[in-house]
């Protein structure tokens, strides 16, 4: 096959960096090096595969399709390919056609822990819980050290209101990744759901050290002296979200944003004792693993 041949070492260069910049989400200029490695050397796969992920980041779904078809004939049996394509299909909405190219990705390489994790993410978006917690069972059997496996895990449990084994899964996470802001903010959302309001601050507090201004330890903090009766500091971290300068602005962030602005208004409103969901009761899913 011709993308097996060793590329251009440019194109690879520009290649390279256009994935630097996508993690960095600067994505026109990935785009650009991308472009650059495929004027380069068209038969590079993972130009046109790594071009289609920007594309997708960035929104262009049409353009990622175009780019993943290109891969998809330079190799028709590359996991990544059909795991790009499962990201596009899930963010288009369409979760079966998702699901069934993660299961292409796993059949081609079963060992890959990440394909378990992300088609996991896509059960839980059908609300299919069992589903989800037993792709990530086995993706830390895969990677016992899976941290991302870990924290989704985590949420799951929470959702199930299965708080011990949430907590069980965010300890495991902390251990992994100490120096991880996300590790300690869910297991922070977890003690508060516990009614371990101390405990919820200390975790809130860990967040902030690894993520300065961090919107959701914020909100989290807000949301733990509601419950503890004490408006006026609920207040004060409610506003510090609204004013945090933070540039990670992920969907968890914006979340926790617009959940700051409804607290402030029903504190405006006069409504002290705050309204806060509590943890969801324990309930299986209505869908069994086969």
């Amino acid at each position: 096959l011709s993308w097996m041949k060793p590329p251009n070492e440019r194109a690879r260069i520009h290649t390279l960096r256009g994935m630097a910049l996508t993690n960095k989400e600067q994505f026109n200029r990935a785009i650009e090096d991308y472009d650059q490695a495929i004027r380069l050397d068209p038969n590079y796969l993972w130009s046109w595969v790594n071009r289609a992920e920007a594309w997708y980041r960035k929104g262009d779904t049409a353009r990622a399709f175009a780019d993943l078809e290109e891969a998809a004939r330079l190799d028709p049996n590359n996991s990544r390919v059909y795991s790009v394509r499962a990201s596009v299909w899930w963010q288009l909405g369409e979760l079966d056609k998702a699901i069934a190219d993660y299961g292409e990705a796993i059949r081609l390489e079963p060992a890959f822990s990440v394909f378990y994790n992300n088609r996991a993410l896509v059960w839980r978006d059908k609300g299919d819980y069992d589903r989800a917690i037993a792709d990530y069972d086995e993706a830390i059997r895969r990677d016992p050290n899976d941290v991302r496996a870990y924290a989704n895990r985590g949420e799951i449990w929470r959702l199930k209101g299965d708080l011990d084994r949430a907590l069980a899964d965010q300890d495991k996470q902390v251990r992994i990744s100490p120096r991880n802001a996300n590790s300690y903010q869910t297991r922070g959302d977890t003690f508060r759901y516990r009614g371990e309001f101390g405990r919820a601050l200390a975790d809130y507090d860990k967040t902030l050290v690894f993520e300065l201004d961090s919107i959701p330890a914020y909100t989290g903090r807000g949301l733990t002296f509601e419950k503890m009766g004490n408006p006026k500091r609920a207040r004060a971290e409610f506003e510090k979200a609204l004013a945090s300068r933070s540039q990670y602005r992920s969907d968890v962030s914006k979340s926790s944003l617009e959940t700051a602005k409804a607290r402030l208004a029903a504190l405006d409103s006069g409504a002290l004792q705050p309204v806060i969901p509590a943890a969801p009761t324990k309930a299986a899913s209505s869908k069994s693993v086969p």
